[in-house]
């Protein structure tokens, strides 16, 4: 594992919150009043700092220049960057996340522009580079001061029951630590292995067992922390990689699950809508979630950032 120094029981059966318009659940982004939101998995009125969370896989934001030393690096013109970028800060300025996990994202250059079209409100930025060749990387951008972001780059793994083949991180694991209040809070961040060509679903698999076994060390050690597992799964609810996060003992549960489920979706592949971005947290985290503000954000210039939605919730933390 590498450390980075700072820039600057539960299930899916629970009842889902009353469906607004399209794009969001119940209450919609950063519902619930500044008191408290609407309860937890407990039921019990939420008291505490409102956070807003959201994770959003950004379709390949490349800059301008190639990179000669890398064949498989790319770039987009001017005119692509300029409009992508309007785009993306449009949704986030509208949404106002606290902490965001991106996927797809090229280098700093790239974060820093978003960051600067959103006023540079946050305080905390953080990409590195990852496995993938075409350094399309996991990225952070948070109001809260990150207290540690540690790298699963180099491990190696496989398949549980299994010796054989040895699988990595296809772009990585990050985990980033903040608190709110006494309330210590670790975010996953994760990309696993696109369906294809060609598909490794064994791959997948394996990149999904290998984080929750690092949420279970992390709870292990802190039964007392928040953990949230969000990012692009490449993968559909009850698919063998969803199985491997969400789990038993403790079971962790999928935030869109509280979302109408005309609205259910982050991916449209062919005319398919599909959930394949997720964000799912583990007992603690779940306590502290409004479930009537879980949105994925479908309107707007949506299309335009990206050919994936945002997936946003609010935990209230103290």
């Amino acid at each position: 594992m590498r450390f980075f120094a700072s820039f600057g029981a539960l299930a899916l059966g629970l009842a889902l919150a009353a469906c607004g318009d399209s794009g969001s659940g119940g209450g919609g982004a950063g519902a619930g009043p500044s008191t408290g939101g609407s309860g937890g998995s407990g039921g019990a009125p939420l008291t505490g700092e409102p956070i807003k969370i959201l994770n959003w896989n950004l379709h390949n934001f490349f800059d301008t220049t190639e990179d000669p030393e890398n064949s498989e690096d790319d770039s987009i013109s001017q005119n692509e960057y300029n409009a992508k970028l309007a785009a993306v800060v449009g949704i986030l300025a509208e949404l106002d996340p606290d902490v965001i996990v991106f996927c797809e994202v090229e280098n700093q250059g790239v974060l820093d522009d978003i960051n600067a079209g959103l006023d540079n409100a946050y305080t905390d930025s953080r990409i590195s580079e990852g496995n993938d060749p075409r350094s399309i990387e996991i990225a952070a951008l948070s109001k809260i001061p990150f207290t540690k972001v540690v790298s699963h780059l180099g491990e190696s793994f496989v398949v549980e029951g299994t010796v054989a083949p040895e699988f990595n991180f296809t772009r990585d694991l990050l985990e980033y630590h903040f608190e709110v209040g006494a309330q210590k809070v670790v975010l996953l961040g994760v990309h696993y292995k696109a369906k294809g060509p060609p598909d490794n679903p064994d791959k997948r698999l394996a990149e999904a067992q290998r984080t929750r076994a690092v949420a279970d060390e992390l709870t292990a050690a802190d039964p007392s922390l928040g953990v949230l597992v969000l990012g692009d799964y490449n993968d559909l609810p009850e698919s063998p990689p969803l199985d491997a996060v969400t789990g038993a003992d403790p079971v962790y549960v999928d935030v869109a699950s509280f979302i109408a489920e005309v609205d259910r979706w982050t991916f449209d592949f062919e005319g398919s809508l599909e959930l394949i971005d997720h964000q799912i947290g583990n007992p603690v985290m779940m306590s502290k979630l409004d479930e009537t503000s879980a949105i994925i954000q479908h309107e707007g210039d949506v299309d335009i950032a990206s050919d994936h939605a945002p997936l946003m919730a609010t935990y209230y933390l103290e």
